[in-house]
């Protein structure tokens, strides 16, 4: 697939909230991840996002344990579950925004394996078990946000990612995104 036109250069990290991996093959790390959860017997959870997205910065900061407001021990213990890779959907090429095609064809086929799912913003979250991947759960976070401390709050995430996971095992139900109403009423509040 081709490479955003700026791949050639030497990105400024420091310039973009959150970090993918849109100059490399996405495909192949994807599969290397897989690989790694196989070998570990861990899931794979993937972030779908954006390096020009501040909330993916977020949840990355989050996953990583690096900000104690925004990681806490029962999200830690939640993501050791978990091989996490990123996948880049979208980057910033000549000053605009732009669609990676790889991060975008594995989005999409995603999507197509999960009727219903649908991606309503940056970040998007997916888990499966490498072993069984046609058992995969996907959710937007976005219900999640504390917009007024620019974090999501890490006992729902984790409570989410423990619930994903549940269903991927064969453990619970699919877990449920909540209606449009309730996001938007969620969003009022935690604004």
């Amino acid at each position: 697939m081709a490479r955003p036109s700026h791949c050639s250069a030497v990105p400024d990290q420091r310039r973009w909230p959150a970090t993918y991996p849109v100059c490399l093959d996405q495909i192949a790390a994807l599969n290397a991840a897989a690989k790694k959860a196989s070998d570990q017997g861990k899931l794979l959870l993937i972030e779908f996002g954006a390096r020009w997205c501040p909330w993916c910065g977020v949840l990355q900061r989050a996953l990583s344990g690096e900000d104690p407001k925004r990681s806490t021990p029962k999200l830690m213990t939640a993501k050791s579950a978990f091989v996490v890779t990123r996948v880049g959907v979208s980057d910033i090429d000549g000053g605009r925004p732009t669609v990676v095609a790889d991060g975008q064809h594995i989005l999409d086929q995603f999507l197509l394996n999960k009727p219903g799912a649908k991606m309503r913003a940056y970040p998007l979250i997916a888990i499966l078990d490498p072993r069984q991947p046609k058992r995969v759960a996907i959710r937007n976070i976005d219900d999640l946000q504390v917009m007024r401390e620019k974090r999501f709050d890490p006992d729902r995430l984790a409570t989410a990612l423990d619930d994903m996971a549940k269903f991927v095992r064969g453990q619970g139900p699919e877990p449920t995104e909540p209606s449009r109403l309730w996001r938007k009423f969620l969003q009022w509040w935690n604004s």
